[in-house]
């Protein structure tokens, strides 16, 4: 737990100085150098070209090495710790380098992407394959000494390496436990909870010792290490959180992150599908230059979009970014000296430099609503298409983009309309909590990430407030972004709430419906067993389970269940001997769960989802004879299945309904 803990954390500043301190630092200052010469199209052509060189990179390393290092990560980590355990998600070893090169060259591009769900995936990566390796080292101790080869302390240690990335991709050990108890674990206990808090907690602590703990100096200013500039807010008060005025506009502000969430739901989806229709394989050529063709664009319109937007003298109490404040990053595009360009400082910074703007007090740096409108559309649009293309891309940093953007443009209409007092800080952090809610439909990890964030306990109730308005927005629209993804890709990841469609099933449906109505007999093995036999079946199945029986020709009696890599180990002891014999029982599990044929489907379904189980044998009604056996794999596939079923039924019913009608319409003329 340590171990993934530090590793995380040091992922996460090598990331960081990759991405920012390095990369994207020096793009800026090259950019900065050509606009104070005053040339536009000099500048664009600097930006477009290092920001092409970095996404390509990017999408080429995804596409042609590890295409399991694209897209978000987290729906691919949930299947796993479903019980799916696909080992080209996580168990791949290419993957962590890959991956960690990867996403810092496509956050350095400056696409709205953020780092955090694939620092999560990246994490869990880890953790899976220094599981994998110990297991390896425990073959040549005894089978009660061995910890590792088992399935469930493996999936305990990925869970704490998806809360060891949150932790250390947003310094918020406790938003990384909340993340994967609400979101991804789908079993959970004392134990797992106490790993994943120490785990996050050191990897929180790790970033935070060399990249982002405030410390005081001696002028009593704030040091670090480098600046790798989260957020930072000054305290907030309390009498503007509970103000009548802004929890009304926090409900406004929930709503707005519930629509927001599906529409970016629904586009990302209709993309999605577009994609697998125009690229034939996950390695095409096209999926490169799709990136490509979106740089340019984002090139585009973060650097030509200022053009459009006038330059203005600063005002009363505002600073120039280069005065003594971390939260000020003014940019003066091709503005004379003395003034800036709202909109330059929004698109030609670096994120965390966007969002220390975005939540600084108005008089200190003030923006029209008008400029945080164009700004958060666009960055809306930009993030829809970027999502589903061949790079690592985090949700939860772009749509915090987004929400602080239209949240602060709320803010700053009603301290013109309504009560020029508000503090539109404020604001944008109710817009941030409502944009991610709305996307991911989480509420407890996404108030705690926020309230670590900007260190204010204070705004844990309306934080709170405005998630759950836009998660009961969101889902009253579309499915949550992760679900939405896990469908698309064919990701046997269950639901938490049995579905309608099984209802009217029994266990024996399931088994029989991917077998188009007919029943077939499970891979079975006998107590002692022909070790010919059983490497047979492990090149012939890609089971990971299989029921162990009295003798599989004759008397088909339960006596356990035993596992695929248990399998192996036990071929391995033979060392190759001709006609070698093989003693299942001494290894397998001699307590299987198992189910009778009879059984409704839901009770069934909710064993899978509250148990964590991952195998479960069917027997004949009254009997221990073994008939069959249920997977997480089968169970998905059935809901699948019936949902189809009942979508065609229903089509066909509307369909003969608007045919009675009309030839009730033709009968009466």
């Amino acid at each position: 737990t340590i171990f993934i803990g530090v590793c995380a954390g040091l992922c996460g500043i090598l990331i960081t100085l990759i991405s920012t301190n390095l990369l994207s630092s020096s793009k800026m200052r090259a950019v900065d150098a050509l606009l104070a010469q005053g040339s536009v199209a000099s500048a664009f052509m600097a930006w477009v070209s290092i920001s092409s060189v970095l996404s390509v990179s990017a999408a080429c390393l995804v596409v042609f090495l590890a295409p399991s290092a694209g897209g978000s990560g987290v729906p691919e980590c949930k299947t796993y710790l479903n019980g799916a355990l696909y080992k080209d998600y996580l168990e791949n070893p290419i993957f962590f380098g890959v991956g960690l090169l990867a996403v810092s060259l496509a956050v350095a591009s400056d696409l709205p992407v953020g780092h955090e769900s694939p620092l999560m995936h990246i994490s869990a990566s880890l953790a899976c394959v220094v599981c994998k390796k110990w297991a390896e080292q425990e073959k040549t101790l005894p089978r009660e000494q061995r910890i590792f080869t088992m399935d469930r302390p493996r999936i305990m240690f990925i869970t704490v390496g998806v809360a060891c990335g949150l932790a250390a991709a947003f310094r918020s050990p406790l938003g990384g436990v909340a993340f994967v108890f609400e979101e991804v674990a789908t079993h959970w206990n004392f134990e797992i909870s106490n790993r994943c808090m120490i785990g996050a907690a050191i990897a929180s602590l790790v970033v935070c010792y060399i990249t982002g703990s405030p410390s005081l100096d001696n002028s009593g200013e704030a040091r670090t290490v480098f600046d790798a500039s989260m957020l930072r807010l000054e305290s907030m008060g309390h009498a503007t959180a509970i103000s009548p005025t802004f929890r009304f506009f926090i409900i406004i502000l929930g709503a707005m992150g519930g629509v927001t969430g599906a529409l970016f739901v629904g586009i990302s989806t209709q993309l999605t599908k577009l994609r697998k229709r125009v690229f034939e394989t996950e390695t095409s050529v096209l999926r490169v230059a799709e990136v490509l063709a979106i740089t340019i664009v984002a090139s585009m319109v973060w650097v030509i979009l200022p053009e459009f937007f006038p330059c203005r003298d600063l005002k009363p109490g505002e600073i120039l970014g280069n005065k003594p404040s971390e939260h000020v990053h003014w940019k003066p595009y091709t503005c004379p000296d003395g003034q800036v360009n709202e909109m330059a400082s929004l698109t030609l910074n670096n994120k965390e430099q966007i969002l220390n703007n975005l939540y600084t007090g108005a008089s200190v740096m003030d923006f029209t609503p008008s400029t945080l409108f164009v700004y958060s559309l666009f960055l809306f649009l930009l993030t829809s298409f970027t999502f589903g293309t061949a790079l690592p891309c985090g949700i939860i940093y772009p749509n915090i983009l987004i929400g602080s953007a239209y949240g602060r443009m709320v803010g700053h209409i009603v301290q013109d309309v309504v009560n020029n007092k508000a503090a539109v800080r404020f604001y944008a952090l109710m817009g941030a909590a409502g944009a991610v809610s709305g996307s991911i439909r989480m509420t407890l990890s996404v108030t705690v990430i926020l309230m670590e964030l900007v260190s204010s306990s204070v705004m844990g109730a309306p934080i709170m407030l405005c998630a759950m308005t836009a998660k009961l927005v969101g889902d009253a629209l579309s499915p949550s972004f992760y679900d939405r993804v896990a469908r698309i890709n064919d990701l046997p990841t269950l639901i938490q709430e049995c579905p309608e469609t099984f209802k009217e099933h029994t266990v024996y449906d399931v088994m029989t419906e991917l077998d188009h109505g007919e029943h077939f007999l499970p891979v079975c093995l006998s107590v002692e067993d022909s070790a010919d036999y059983a490497e047979e079946v492990l090149k012939k199945t890609h089971h990971n389970g299989f029921p162990v029986v009295v003798n599989r020709k004759s008397d088909m009696t339960l006596k356990g269940l035993v596992k695929r890599d248990q399998l192996e180990v036990l071929i391995q002891e033979t060392g190759g001997l001709l006609n070698a014999r093989i003693n299942v029982g001494a290894v397998m599990d001699r307590s299987p769960w198992s189910i009778e044929e009879s059984t409704p489907a839901p009770r069934v379904y909710s064993w899978f989802i509250n148990m964590g189980m991952r195998h479960l044998v069917v027997v004949k009604d009254g009997t221990q004879k073994v008939t069959g056996i249920i997977t997480r794999h089968d169970m998905y596939e059935s809901m699948v299945h019936w949902e189809l079923e009942q979508e065609m039924q229903r089509k066909e019913a509307e369909k003969d309904k608007k045919e009675g009608l009309v030839q009730m319409t033709t009968m009466s003329v």
